[in-house]
């Protein structure tokens, strides 16, 4: 029986960017930040790159800045066109 702790290969990570655009906003013990991430991930057989909005909440408890919530949305790939379309 396969072992339950151990996961599927994750792919390497050869580099990733941030967006030169960061969006933070403090509202008291809570800061919100928005950006847009660019990994570049290689696997056996390909290097994808992917453009990824990153939102993350953070909350302010006992003097500690901590993560309470966190959305990665993959923006997808614009599909090529080859000539004219139908409506």
């Amino acid at each position: 029986m396969k072992s339950l702790c151990r996961g599927p290969d994750l792919p390497s990570v050869d580099h990733v960017r941030i967006d030169k655009t960061v969006l933070m906003k403090g509202l008291g013990n809570c800061a919100i930040v928005a950006f847009r991430l660019v990994p570049s991930i290689r696997t056996a057989t390909e290097t994808k790159v992917t453009n990824d909005l990153n939102t993350g909440v953070f909350v302010r408890r006992r003097k500690t800045w901590q993560v309470f919530a966190w959305k990665s949305t993959e923006v997808p790939q614009p599909k090529q066109s080859y000539g004219p379309t139908e409506c």
